[in-house]
């Protein structure tokens, strides 16, 4: 501040100024002709602090500086020089000239709160003290902490109090480089002894007064002169002892999903007793590792991402998500890298082989033998299947037999239709045209899954003889570890990667969770009996079948029988003989081998005193069958005799009867075909069918 005032003083006298002490850049940009620096300006030494965080490879720095002119110059240029060395500065503490200590402890308190923990102090040398003092109070000053001071702080350390010195141990500080000649080392002796104290830029004021004097000898007062650049360097860069801890700060809260699947690579498990959650797995060794060959420490510790009773907290797009809410600071676990995901956190480089394979079963040697299609099923199940089959095929046939034109004829063509019709029903639809394909997948077994090269991987180190991978292989971007947008640390852990995934380190992993790359061993004859379906899986569905087709056939049997009540048991007033009681059962039974004329399936649809046969609708059958026809003169009063219609039994008792094929009969408005004719009135008179 006193150059900014009388910088405009000595132009207007025509005075030149000297100053040993003015280190602010921007004194540079006002170009007075009567103002001469004789000390380098601050920015020359934010290089040197840049070459300190190159050479330990950290990647944040919060400057803490002097709220005025002077503590405010040198920011612009110590930002830039980090940047340069892929270093940035997340917060900025300037502290006013006239805070107190506890304001000073108030901002000191909250730097401890954030990860960063690499201080830059450019501060006056009446605040520097107070700054140190309070900072190992707070315990600022232990392990895990650097700090580093520029010349403003540096060329006063021999003036300060011993007690502060104690409380800035392990600080490290650059200062201007003055070569160790014998007329400087005279001179500094006899400087020390009386000025040193008081005056610390003495020696730059001495050399500046003899400069100028040469140059105003030789060249003359109207001729501007400069010092030469790159004239002053370090002698001396001290190596903290610190170094390993300088990003240590606050642990890192690293995100690991929960999963009960794939436990190789994550998995997350609670000490009922101590209630201590341990977390292992093939992404925790490889995340320790790369953190192992960072050239700093990196505290961690892991979060599972769960409930209170254990399970999972969300999907994996919502664990990455608490990332960019800042709820935590990485995630490490198998998260794939996808271009969603990248809009809102950054990954680093991918630590697993990146694709999306196919994975299918092995075919078994056991699977040309002639019999290896009864394979897939257990004998109890092919034993009851077969059961059913028969059984399903009697009920049908008790269902169908009286009304459906299919499972009439001979018995041999009724039970060959019936068991055609039972096993048909399990592969193809009936009365139906189109085929209709359906595919599904066998309960029990894979046959064929996509999925990502790391776990395929796993899979066939466990069940190499009953899986293999085919090609392609499509493109992924793999495994990666998830950081909040803009991390310093994700250069750093990927190259880390590049270097762990480069050694031996990461085959030792492999071979730890996923296994060694052995050959597998020779595939079995024979099916997995895991493979196989057996009738526990069936059991249900038999079940339900079967009680309703036995449903079915009661409810069959108890309507027949109430329609038929009359033949077992006969009313008093039939003239008929009362047959015996396994008589009437036979009846019974005969009747229900017999049609049901009426159904609609026999019935006639012409209604009249003539019949065409032409328009029957006759049942087709593989079975051999004639019409008996009686025919009557034209005009004759004769009339069949019908019998009972209580009796049916008996209209399959005849004599021989006169045989023709219905092809080659006559329509005659008295013969009767099929079972039934109608006269005019609606008289039902009789023939049989054979």
């Amino acid at each position: 501040m006193q150059a900014n005032f009388l910088i405009p003083l000595g132009e207007k006298a025509h005075v030149p100024i000297v100053s040993f002490s003015a280190t602010s850049p921007t004194l540079a940009s006002i170009g007075s002709p009567y103002f001469f620096r004789a000390v380098q300006n601050d920015s020359t030494q934010v290089h040197a602090v840049a070459a300190i965080f190159k050479a330990f490879g950290w990647r944040q720095a919060v400057p803490i500086y002097v709220d005025d002119a002077f503590g405010q110059g040198i920011i612009p240029s110590l930002v830039d020089s980090l940047q340069a060395v892929d270093a940035r500065v997340p917060y900025r503490s300037a502290i006013s000239p006239s805070a107190t200590d506890d304001q000073i402890g108030e901002e000191l308190y909250k730097l401890m709160t954030m990860q960063t923990r690499v201080f830059i102090v450019h501060v006056s040398p009446d605040l520097g003290p107070r700054l140190f003092v309070k900072a190992k109070e707070v315990g600022m000053m232990s392990a895990g902490y650097v700090w580093i001071i520029t010349d403003g702080l540096t060329v006063f350390l021999p003036s300060f109090h011993p007690s502060v010195l104690r409380s800035m141990q392990g600080v490290l500080g650059v200062k201007p480089h003055v070569p160790q000649t014998q007329a400087v080392l005279n001179f500094t002796t006899r400087w020390r002894r009386k000025f040193q104290r008081d005056h610390p830029y003495g020696l730059r004021a001495y050399d500046a007064t003899w400069a100028l004097a040469m140059a105003v000898e030789k060249a003359g007062a109207a001729t501007y002169f400069s010092f030469e650049s790159d004239k002053t360097k370090k002698y001396m860069v001290g190596v903290s002892r610190n170094g390993q801890n300088l990003m240590s700060g606050k642990k890192l809260r690293i995100g690991v999903p929960v999963k009960p699947g794939f436990r190789e690579f994550v998995s997350v498990s609670t000490d009922p007793e101590t209630n201590e959650t341990t977390v292992t797995g093939y992404c925790m060794d490889v995340f320790e590792a790369v953190v192992k060959t960072l050239p700093y420490a990196l505290p961690f510790e892991y979060v599972p991402f769960a409930k209170p009773n254990g399970e999972s907290n969300g999907s994996y797009n919502d664990l990455v998500n608490q990332v960019f809410l800042g709820n935590l600071d990485a995630v490490v676990g198998d998260i794939t890298i996808i271009a969603n995901r990248s809009n809102y956190v950054d990954f680093t480089l991918p630590y697993t082989e990146s694709g999306v394979s196919m994975v299918v079963p092995v075919r078994p040697d056991g699977s040309k033998n002639a019999w290896s299609f009864l394979k897939p099923l257990t004998w109890d199940l092919w034993v009851t299947t077969f059961l059913f089959f028969l059984f399903i095929g009697f009920v049908v046939w008790v269902l169908e037999h009286r009304i459906s034109k299919d499972f009439r004829g001979p018995p041999s063509h009724q039970a060959g239709t019936s068991l055609w019709f039972s096993f048909s029903t399990m592969a193809f639809a009936q009365r139906r045209n189109r085929l209709v394909d359906h595919v599904g997948i066998k309960q029990g077994r894979i046959v064929a899954a996509f999925d990502e090269v790391p776990y395929i991987k796993l899979i066939l180190a466990k069940r190499c003889s009953e899986y293999m991978m085919i090609d392609p292989t499509y493109k992924a971007d793999g495994f990666g570890f998830v950081f909040p947008k803009g991390s310093p640390l994700v250069p750093d852990i990927s190259r880390a990667i590049l270097n762990v995934t480069e050694g031996d380190s990461m085959t030792k992993i492999e071979e730890t969770w996923i296994g060694k790359n052995n050959k597998c061993p020779e595939s079995s004859t024979s099916p997995p009996i895991g493979n196989q379906l057996g009738l526990n899986s069936f059991w249900s569905l038999f079940l339900i079948a079967g009680v309703a087709a036995v449903s079915a056939l009661c409810i069959f049997s108890v309507m027949f029988v109430y329609e038929h009540r009359k033949l077992l048991f006969p009313s008093k007033d039939d003239l008929h003989s009362n047959p015996s009681f396994w008589r009437r059962v036979l009846n019974l039974f005969k009747t229900f081998d017999e049609k049901d004329l009426k159904f609609h399936t026999f019935r006639d649809d012409r209604v009249g005193n003539e019949i065409n046969l032409a328009d029957l609708n006759v049942m087709t059958s593989p079975s051999t069958f004639s019409v008996e026809t009686t025919e009557f003169p034209a005009g004759s009063s004769q009339k069949p005799i019908t019998p009972p219609l209580d009796s049916p039994s008996e209209l399959n008792e005849s004599t021989e009867p006169r045989v023709g094929e219905i092809n080659n009969m006559d329509s005659h408005p008295n013969s009767s075909v099929g079972g039934v004719i109608a006269t005019a009135d609606g008289e039902i008179i009789t023939s049989r069918v054979f």
